[in-house]
C-alpha cells in the first residue's frame, strides 16, 4: 500500500510529460503545415528552413513584384516565377528567430539543374544528362529586399555500375 502514492505521482507525472509531447507536437506540425505549390513541409524541413504564416500585424516594405524581379536575379532570364508567398522563415532547429520573407518559387521546368555538390557518392554517381529540378526557391527578405536564402532540389538517374 506504500507504493501506492509513489504509483500515481509516477502515472501523473507520465501523463503530463504525455500531455506536453502531444502539444508541442501540435505547435511544431502547425508550423510546419505550410506548404508550397510542388514543395511540401518536409522538403523545406529537409532544406533547414520552417514556414509559418505571418502574422496580422506584419506590413512588408517590399512588395511582391518587387521581391519577384530580386529573386529573379538569382537565376538566368528564362526563369519563370510560379508563386510568391509571404510567409514567416525560421530554421528547422529553432534556433534563428523568424523573419519576414517573399518565398518565391519558381516553375522547375525553367530552371537549369545544378549537379549535386560535393566529394562522394552524391556527386559521381548520377547520371548529369537525366538531371531535373524538383523546385527552385528564393527567399527575400520582406523589409530590406535583400536575398536571404535559396533551396533547390534536383534528382538525376543515379549511373549503373
Amino acid at each position: 500500500m506504500r507504493r501506492l502514492p509513489f504509483v500515481i505521482a509516477l502515472a501523473s507525472f507520465a501523463l503530463l510529460a504525455l500531455v506536453a509531447g502531444v502539444v508541442l507536437l501540435g505547435n511544431r506540425s502547425a508550423a510546419q503545415s505550410f506548404d508550397l505549390v510542388g514543395v511540401s513541409a518536409e522538403d523545406l524541413e529537409g532544406g533547414g528552413v520552417v514556414l509559418e504564416r505571418p502574422e496580422s500585424g506584419d506590413r512588408p516594405s517590399v512588395d511582391a513584384e518587387r521581391a519577384s524581379d530580386i529573386a529573379r536575379g538569382r537565376h538566368e532570364p528564362g526563369a519563370t516565377v510560379r508563386e510568391v508567398v509571404l510567409s514567416r522563415m525560421g530554421d528547422d532547429l529553432g534556433l534563428r528567430e523568424k523573419q519576414l520573407v517573399w518565398v518565391v518559387s519558381f516553375d522547375p521546368d525553367t530552371i537549369e539543374p545544378m549537379p549535386p555538390l560535393g566529394p562522394g557518392p552524391a556527386s559521381s554517381s548520377v547520371d548529369l544528362e537525366t538531371l531535373e529540378v524538383v523546385f527552385a526557391l528564393v527567399f527575400v527578405d520582406a523589409d530590406t529586399g535583400e536575398i536571404v536564402h535559396s533551396l533547390q532540389r534536383t534528382r538525376g538517374t543515379p549511373l549503373k555500375r
